[in-house]
């Protein structure tokens, strides 16, 4: 007796937990973005544009006075230019890989919404910001999310980033910049 009631016990708390297991099955959480997976579909490509680093005048003046000459132009390099990049992205199993050609590193980032990411501090020891500006001690990320809203030719993306560093060139002081530009879907 006691024999045939564990096993109607085990048999009914199987049937209970297959049961609640086929109820949840195929219910939608209706409304709610967090339960399936974000959209992608836009975050690829090649993008060109600059990174305009928002601090005064004065004192892109004076980093741009520490610097040497443009190794490529021979001509003095003017920070209030800002830096042009290329940037190339692509998403690799839910990871958004970012390349920066001026920075010559590849960083991933991650998604936060539909079409949207977000890079998280990566630190450097040295980040050549070009063929003629070295950052020390240096880390970047971005200041906000990235959207990136379609995927024509042509499409502009805002980008925001903050760079740290305690050394421009021979400018050696803790820097915290932000920087903004617009960059340009040039390949799909």
């Amino acid at each position: 007796m006691k024999n045939i009631r564990t096993k109607f016990f085990a048999l009914a708390f199987l049937a209970l937990g297959i049961s609640a297991g086929i109820t949840s099955c195929g219910k939608d959480d209706e409304g709610d973005n967090n339960s399936g997976t974000k959209k992608t579909d836009n975050l690829k490509g090649t993008f060109i544009g600059t990174h305009y680093l928002e601090i005064s005048d004065d004192l892109l003046n004076a980093l741009s006075a520490t610097l040497p000459p443009d190794p490529e132009t021979g001509e003095k390099v003017d920070l209030k230019e800002g830096f042009v990049d290329t940037l190339s992205i692509q998403v690799v199993d839910g990871v958004v890989k970012v390349t920066s050609n001026l920075l010559d590193v590849t960083v991933e980032g991650e998604v936060t919404a539909d079409n949207t990411f977000k890079i998280k501090e990566h630190k450097y020891p040295q980040l050549q910001l070009g063929s003629s500006v070295t950052a020390t001690d240096a880390s970047v990320q971005t200041n906000k999310d990235v959207t990136i809203s379609g995927s024509a030719l042509g499409t502009n993306v805002p980008v925001a980033l903050r760079l740290k560093a305690n050394k421009i060139g021979t400018f050696t002081i803790p820097l915290n910049i932000t920087t903004k530009g617009t960059f340009v879907k040039t390949e799909l």
